[in-house]
């Protein structure tokens, strides 16, 4: 990888910065898919904007490269350890849709948390980067630069090898089946498994379908009668031809193929899979979906709102099994805040605010101050009183007393609940009213932009005063993202939406960097993305509590039974 990278250590923290060459762009999908799954054994970033460049800046205080990690004497069980941890990151990779040419595979930039042995790759979200170690080299390299404890059978190394030099034969099951030897589980295996009588590889027993040329097998033994499915002969194939026609639709993303390419460069490749279309992919897929409409279900089934939504959903979930599962239309738009630069220590501060409307006392000598990383509620039946201070904090309201002090860092963005303003008599088309806002003026962009919220084709051209609610919030979302704000004020903003929008403004608010101020009567959301809640009373005044919204239930359940 040709862009400048450096180590920078001050006051205790160490990060790595990388920074970006001229042309190059980054990848903000990644970024948000990064950031927003923690699990994924991929280094959290953090990404600073100046003009048409930027830096990459991963916090890498506590790690030890991967090259140091392996200066102590690895045992088998430790080896199997490491190969296991880094099929967990692959997998996790592929299941994020992130291009594997993206992984920077060098051993100085592997890192390893040393508390817990757990790998780290890092990824760097920059389009059509090719960084310089093929994966398969680095799994090879594994061997060169570990040394193993003396006297122990290395066998399992030579194998190990073998596998990875096995070239457009190598598979991810061939790795997996080798770690579980490693961990004294090939005994089990043996006892297990059976061989498939189509291409004669070893398969589990009771698998209805063989994971290496997808057959379908019917029977438990050999001598019970086992057979391979031939469609052309099987009286089953109709069912299984319309099994598959169910299953090429459900995989409308396209399978990611563990293996390696025709050159055998690379072990993990990224092309979609040509039919056939296994049945046990299918049925993966399809547990998917089934799992999602239950987090539907559990999420939005005491939303008043959605609960008509959620009861079909339920409805559909009871009626079909896995296997009948149908492709799922629904789509999900992109919400993802990148900050144009780090915040300071000082970020806001509220002092004495004190507002009336219309005779009623909405603020009273409200005072508070925010932290760079306070991600805050503002929950209380007083609505009024939220929507007032939200006013007050980006000036669009003067308070009666008190003063309102922003951090010179700060860059803030805010969605208000009452958005009319920016469409009401506006005949703009969509495209030219997100313009504007944006600091890329070209149509190829902007249109990019509106893809990701939902806006494809002719949707660009439309005029916003036109718009339904939800898209106005998503309107409102995209002009938020363009911003580059730190801070993120949001007065109801799950307003108006579908459930796929919620989900995604909740995966983007979760993601994000900077600091959130948000009010929402969306459990879910206020529970899993803040860190902080302030809410307001009758009489004007606010109780601040840190912890999350359900720490706060739960003290002021305590309250009441006092």
């Amino acid at each position: 990888m040709k862009n400048k990278c450096k180590i920078i250590s001050k006051l205790g923290i160490t990060q790595l910065v990388i920074k970006s060459q001229k042309g190059q762009q980054l990848s903000e999908r990644e970024v948000y898919d990064i950031n927003g799954n923690q699990n994924s054994g991929l280094l959290s970033l953090h990404v600073v904007t100046k003009g048409s460049s930027f830096k990459l800046i991963y916090d890498i205080t506590g790690f030890i490269t991967f090259k140091e990690y392996l200066k102590k004497p690895l045992t088998r069980e430790s080896f199997a350890h490491i190969l296991k941890n880094i099929l967990e990151n692959l997998n996790a990779v592929q299941k994020l849709f992130i291009n594997q040419q993206m992984l920077w595979l060098d051993f100085e930039h592997v890192l390893v948390n040393p508390a817990t042995g757990r790998i780290y790759f890092t990824c760097v979200p920059i389009r059509d980067i090719e960084t310089e170690t093929p994966l398969r080299d680095f799994l090879l390299n594994i061997i060169q630069y570990s040394t193993f404890v003396p006297g122990e059978d290395n066998s399992y190394i030579k194998e190990y090898i073998t596998i990875l030099n096995s070239g457009i034969n190598f598979s991810v099951f061939d790795l997996e089946e080798y770690i579980n030897g490693l961990n004294g589980k090939s005994g089990q295996s043996e006892k297990q498994t059976k061989e498939c009588p189509g291409c004669r590889q070893t398969i589990m027993r009771g698998t209805n379908y063989c994971p290496h040329c997808g057959a379908k097998v019917i029977g438990f033994t050999e001598d019970a009668g086992t057979r391979v499915y031939d469609p052309l002969q099987d009286e089953f194939a109709d069912e299984i031809d319309a099994e598959h026609r169910r299953g090429t639709q459900d995989l409308s993303y396209g399978t990611t193929v563990l293996g390696a390419d025709p050159g055998g460069t690379t072990v993990l490749g990224s092309e979609e899979l040509d039919a056939p279309v296994f049945p046990y992919l299918i049925r993966k897929k399809n547990q998917e979906k089934i799992e999602e409409l239950q987090l539907f279900i559990q999420r939005f089934s005491a939303n008043k709102a959605k609960a008509k939504q959620a009861t079909a959903r339920r409805k559909l979930l009871d009626k079909l099994s896995v296997e009948e599962m149908p492709s799922s239309t629904r789509r999900y738009p992109f919400v993802g805040f990148m900050p144009e630069r780090e915040l300071g220590k000082d970020v806001l501060t509220v002092k004495d605010v004190s507002v009336t409307v219309d005779g009623v006392k909405l603020l009273d000598n409200v005072y508070f101050s925010v932290g760079r990383t306070d991600k805050i509620a503002f929950v209380g039946e007083n609505e009024l009183a939220q929507t007032a201070l939200f006013k007050v904090l980006m000036g669009e309201l003067e308070p009666d007393e008190g003063s309102v002090k922003w951090g010179v860092s700060t860059i803030r963005s805010y969605l208000p609940k009452d958005n009319s303003p920016y469409f009401d008599g506006n005949e703009e088309e969509l495209v030219d009213w997100l313009r504007q806002y944006s600091a890329k003026k070209d149509d190829v962009y902007l249109r990019g932009f509106l893809g990701r919220m939902l806006f494809s084709n002719e949707d660009v051209f439309k005029h916003v005063n036109v718009l339904s609610g939800g898209e106005k919030v998503r309107c409102m979302l995209s002009k938020m993202m363009l911003s580059g704000a730190n801070v993120v004020l949001l007065d109801q903003p799950t307003n108006h939406l579908d459930m796929e929008s919620i989900q995604a403004v909740n995966k983007g608010l979760e993601a994000f960097t900077g600091v959130v101020l948000l009010a929402s009567h969306d459990h879910e959301l206020l529970t899993s993305t803040c860190n902080r809640v302030i809410a307001f009373q009758p009489d004007g005044t606010i109780v601040d509590r840190y912890g999350t919204y359900d720490d706060y239930l739960n003290w002021l359940a305590e309250q009441k039974n006092q």
